[in-house]
């Protein structure tokens, strides 16, 4: 009995690992994408793979829930597989006339917070949170994910402390 119960976690343990491998898209081009991906599936993260786009960048968005709004995470891995850019676009949408106050609360959230940076695009008057990850040997999943939790963490706390109030 002993044996057959070894058996059958065994069993379950290569088809848990293989299932996991099997979920990322066969289309991924890039190394450092897999890796992001494989942590997303590892720790159950949602993601839409978006393909390559016309700067060869491979393009992946995850959507969260936060406290108080929702935001879509993209990620853009470089082909050269030694860096990503991750955006937050249109954290917020504010009021031109309130311009004054939003970067000052944008700049009170910059001086206060490290891993990501704020700034206002003025064509749409929206607010994004962006960062960019140099992965310097490292490990592309790791280090994706731990950025992502960043971002979401910093982005919810930056949307309640300093900038909701001034989203239309």
């Amino acid at each position: 009995m002993k044996k057959l119960w070894v058996s059958i976690c065994l069993i379950a343990l290569v088809f848990a690992l293989s299932a996991g491998a099997l979920a990322v898209p066969s289309s991924v081009s890039y190394d450092t994408t897999r890796r992001f991906l494989e942590y997303c599936d590892e720790n159950d993260i949602k993601y839409s793979y978006m393909g390559i786009d016309n700067d060869n960048d491979e393009k992946v968005n995850l959507s969260f829930d936060l406290t108080n709004t929702s935001v879509d995470v993209r990620y853009f891995f470089e082909e050269d597989q030694e860096s990503c850019m991750v955006r937050v676009w249109n954290l917020i949408t504010f009021d031109p006339d309130q311009i004054a106050e939003v970067r000052d609360a944008v700049g009170r959230a910059n001086a206060d917070y490290r891993w990501v940076k704020y700034y206002i695009d003025e064509s749409d008057n929206t607010v994004t949170c962006a960062a960019d990850i140099y992965f310097g040997g490292g490990d592309a999943g790791d280090i994706c994910g731990y950025i992502l939790r960043r971002v979401v963490n910093i982005s919810d706390s930056v949307y309640d402390d300093y900038l909701g109030q001034y989203n239309q």
